[in-house]
């Protein structure tokens, strides 16, 4: 059996619920790529779309929990450590002010909602004691927006890959469970995260976020305008 033929029975199968624990499984275990994302161009590619915001709040969800919870862990495990304690003395005081809390809340909701390896980044800040109800927020929402993205994603490549594979090979199948039309989708959100991955981590965010700490949204903005040109004008 195919690796697309699994995804399709195993989406079939479990529905919204599989959706969901796939999700949620992904992102409390440290280290493994975003193939939940694959998932979810799955389901949409073999579900009724419009069951498309159930589709979204269970992946979305899901993978915001399964962050939570790695953060949790993490908190908890720094907290009985001799330098956690010392850490969190100081870090208190550092985290503090309800803008400091807000910049880092807007950093975490920008990293969740892209498909980058970002458990580098939640596990070194949860050894900053950072609260724990700002983090959940943020990441949740930014789950929900990735998780909406890719969902869209397995619909409008759905549609355009049965036009092309009717088009050009007519002989292979294309009803909605067709391993090959699955098979094409999961390549398409592979290939997409990639490049916005490599597009992420070239920019230089922290130049982003101290002009936002400094100068305000006005000034981040204009740093992240200037950080896509310089980008653009690597490329020409």
């Amino acid at each position: 059996m195919s690796e697309a033929q699994f995804m399709v029975e195993l989406v079939d199968r479990y529905g919204l619920m599989g959706l969901a624990l796939v999700s949620f499984v992904n992102n409390i275990v440290p280290g493994l790529p975003a193939f939940y994302l694959t998932f979810i161009s799955a389901y949409a590619a073999v579900s009724d779309s419009s069951r498309w915001m159930l589709a979204v709040l269970s992946a979305g969800v899901g993978a915001g929990l399964g962050k939570v919870a790695l953060f949790a862990i993490s908190l908890y495990i720094f907290s009985k450590t001799g330098r956690g304690k010392k850490v969190r003395a100081y870090s208190t005081k550092l985290l503090a002010s309800r803008r400091t809390k807000l910049s880092l809340a807007i950093a975490i909701f920008l990293v969740a909602s892209l498909p980058i390896p970002d458990d580098i980044i939640y596990i070194p800040l949860a050894a900053t004691f950072y609260n724990i109800l700002y983090f959940s927020a943020a990441v949740i929402a930014g789950k929900l927006l990735l998780s909406s993205l890719m969902y869209a994603l397995g619909v409008a490549s759905r549609d355009l890959l049965i036009n092309a594979l009717q088009l050009f090979l007519p002989e292979i199948p294309t009803t909605s469970t067709s391993p090959t039309l699955i098979a094409l989708l999961v390549a398409a959100s592979l290939a997409i995260s990639i490049a916005f991955a490599l597009l992420v981590l070239t920019i230089d965010w922290t130049r982003i976020y101290v002009a936002y700490v400094e100068k305000g949204e006005r000034a981040a903005i204009r740093e992240l305008l200037s950080e896509i040109s310089r980008l653009a004008r690597i490329q020409n």
